[in-house]
Protein backbone atom coordinates (compact mmCIF):
# COMPACT_ATOMS: atom_id res chain seq x y z
CA UNK A 1 0.00 0.00 0.00
CA UNK A 2 1.69 3.49 -0.62
CA UNK A 3 0.52 6.95 -0.04
CA UNK A 4 2.92 9.56 -1.74
CA UNK A 5 2.21 13.08 -0.84
CA UNK A 6 4.01 16.84 -1.83
CA UNK A 7 2.27 19.12 0.04
CA UNK A 8 -1.50 17.88 0.63
CA UNK A 9 -2.39 17.55 4.17
CA UNK A 10 0.41 16.33 7.06
CA UNK A 11 2.77 12.95 7.76
CA UNK A 12 -0.07 11.73 10.51
CA UNK A 13 -3.01 11.86 7.94
CA UNK A 14 -0.90 10.46 5.35
CA UNK A 15 0.12 7.46 7.73
CA UNK A 16 -3.20 6.70 8.91
CA UNK A 17 -4.76 6.28 5.16
CA UNK A 18 -1.73 4.21 4.88
CA UNK A 19 -2.42 1.96 7.45
CA UNK A 20 -6.36 1.81 5.89
CA UNK A 21 -4.78 0.16 2.92
CA UNK A 22 -3.12 -2.40 4.68
CA UNK A 23 -5.68 -3.39 6.77
CA UNK A 24 -7.90 -3.47 3.80
CA UNK A 25 -5.15 -5.42 1.62
CA UNK A 26 -4.85 -7.84 4.42
CA UNK A 27 -8.33 -8.57 4.91
CA UNK A 28 -8.65 -10.68 2.51
CA UNK A 29 -5.56 -12.15 1.30
CA UNK A 30 -6.62 -15.52 -0.64
CA UNK A 31 -8.16 -12.83 -3.15
CA UNK A 32 -5.40 -10.49 -3.62
CA UNK A 33 -2.98 -13.81 -4.05
CA UNK A 34 -4.99 -14.66 -6.75
CA UNK A 35 -5.26 -11.05 -8.04
CA UNK A 36 -1.44 -10.87 -8.46
CA UNK A 37 -0.95 -14.62 -9.88
CA UNK A 38 -3.63 -13.65 -12.96
CA UNK A 39 -2.19 -10.74 -13.48
CA UNK A 40 1.99 -11.76 -13.23
CA UNK A 41 0.79 -15.46 -14.72
CA UNK A 42 3.18 -17.48 -12.64
CA UNK A 43 2.71 -18.54 -9.46
CA UNK A 44 4.11 -16.18 -6.66
CA UNK A 45 4.62 -16.12 -2.91
CA UNK A 46 2.96 -13.30 -1.12
CA UNK A 47 3.38 -13.03 2.58
CA UNK A 48 1.83 -10.27 3.31
CA UNK A 49 1.67 -6.46 2.78
CA UNK A 50 3.42 -3.29 4.55
CA UNK A 51 2.48 0.49 3.94
CA UNK A 52 4.90 3.01 2.43
CA UNK A 53 4.40 6.91 2.37
CA UNK A 54 6.81 8.53 0.09
CA UNK A 55 7.14 12.23 0.35
CA UNK A 56 9.39 14.79 -0.38
CA UNK A 57 12.08 16.21 2.37
CA UNK A 58 9.95 19.57 2.78
CA UNK A 59 7.15 17.70 3.64
CA UNK A 60 8.34 16.23 6.76
CA UNK A 61 10.76 19.51 7.09
CA UNK A 62 7.93 21.42 7.85
CA UNK A 63 5.84 19.45 9.62
CA UNK A 64 7.94 17.95 12.59
CA UNK A 65 5.54 18.10 15.19
CA UNK A 66 3.51 15.44 13.03
CA UNK A 67 6.66 13.49 11.93
CA UNK A 68 7.15 12.97 16.38
CA UNK A 69 3.63 11.81 16.62
CA UNK A 70 3.95 9.16 13.53
CA UNK A 71 7.55 8.14 14.83
CA UNK A 72 5.56 6.81 18.13
CA UNK A 73 2.57 5.39 16.07
CA UNK A 74 5.00 3.15 14.01
CA UNK A 75 6.70 2.30 16.93
CA UNK A 76 3.68 1.12 18.52
CA UNK A 77 2.37 -0.61 15.69
CA UNK A 78 5.61 -2.65 15.36
CA UNK A 79 5.13 -3.44 18.77
CA UNK A 80 1.39 -4.26 19.21
CA UNK A 81 0.67 -5.76 15.45
CA UNK A 82 1.66 -7.11 12.13
CA UNK A 83 1.16 -3.81 10.77
CA UNK A 84 4.53 -2.31 9.44
CA UNK A 85 4.75 1.26 7.47
CA UNK A 86 8.15 3.30 6.57
CA UNK A 87 7.83 6.43 5.35
CA UNK A 88 10.72 7.67 2.91
CA UNK A 89 11.80 11.15 1.50
CA UNK A 90 13.45 12.52 -1.25
CA UNK A 91 15.48 15.57 -2.56
CA UNK A 92 12.93 17.21 -5.25
CA UNK A 93 16.26 18.63 -7.48
CA UNK A 94 17.58 15.16 -6.76
CA UNK A 95 14.45 13.75 -8.75
CA UNK A 96 15.18 16.53 -11.47
CA UNK A 97 18.21 14.97 -12.15
CA UNK A 98 17.34 11.93 -12.37
CA UNK A 99 18.65 10.70 -9.10
CA UNK A 100 16.77 10.33 -6.31
CA UNK A 101 17.86 8.32 -3.36
CA UNK A 102 14.94 7.47 -0.81
CA UNK A 103 15.70 8.28 3.15
CA UNK A 104 13.79 6.50 5.86
CA UNK A 105 12.25 9.36 8.02
CA UNK A 106 10.40 6.73 10.37
CA UNK A 107 9.54 2.72 10.35
CA UNK A 108 11.26 0.18 8.76
CA UNK A 109 11.28 -0.67 4.71
CA UNK A 110 10.31 -4.80 4.41
CA UNK A 111 12.32 -7.68 5.24
CA UNK A 112 14.32 -5.49 7.86
CA UNK A 113 14.20 -6.37 11.56
CA UNK A 114 15.20 -5.75 14.85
Amino acid sequence: AGEVKITDKNPWYAVVECIAQVVLLRSDRKELIQYIRSKLGEKVRAKGSWGLVIAPDNYYIKKQKEVTLVRKLIKNLEKNTKIRICCVAFNESAVENKVALLNIVCGRPPLTRN
